[in-house]
């Protein structure tokens, strides 16, 4: 029943039905209250109909009970955008990032990333740039690498340095699609 529950609730949530896919995941949560996952998803259907205080509720609760795991932290630091309180969200994030692992890269980079747009947000550019710079980045990631940094000088009123960063991801992208092509 549970996995029944949690399947029709993901296809409300997919449709954005939330209160059908509230109604669902609340019921997946209380057939397997250990799942967090299902807490989770309770929680962002929540959101999706706008009832942004029992989501963030629903992620406190979680990070009460896993308190040693990034993911709830990343929860919540995600629904505190979403309220535009942003300082509140950055603590968040930077307890994600205390509660993960170093060999957990992209785990790491997407948390910095998130980090660099809410202190660009926040008006801390250069404090945004230095963090995206000092990220370990492979093939696969240099391209989000780069829009973040572009983004990041964007935000900073550097349009020339933002243009550089811009046009690199363009490079990267008709690279990779020439590459595709043969």
């Amino acid at each position: 029943l549970g996995i029944q529950a949690l399947s029709i609730a993901n296809l409300a949530a997919q449709s954005e039905d939330a209160p059908a896919a509230s109604g669902h995941f609340q019921q997946a949560v209380t057939l397997n209250p250990d799942e967090s996952r299902y807490t989770r998803q309770l929680a962002l259907a929540h959101a999706l109909g706008g009832d942004l205080d029992t989501a963030l509720a629903l992620a406190d609760a979680w990070v009460a009970r896993a308190s040693d795991a990034p993911e709830p932290f990343l929860l919540r630091a995600q629904l505190l955008t979403r309220t535009d309180r942003l300082g509140e969200a950055e603590r968040a994030l930077v307890a994600a990032e205390d509660r993960t692992l170093p060999d957990e890269a992209e785990t790491l980079r997407s948390i910095a990333i998130r980090r660099a747009d809410l202190l660009g947000a926040r008006g801390r550019h250069e404090e945004a740039v230095a963090a995206l710079r000092v990220l370990p980045v492979d093939d696969q990631l240099l391209e989000e690498v780069g829009e973040a940094l572009g983004q990041a000088w964007d935000r900073a009123g550097e349009a020339q340095k933002a243009a550089v960063y811009f046009e690199r991801v363009a490079r990267m992208e008709a690279i990779r699609e020439a590459l595709s092509d043969t």
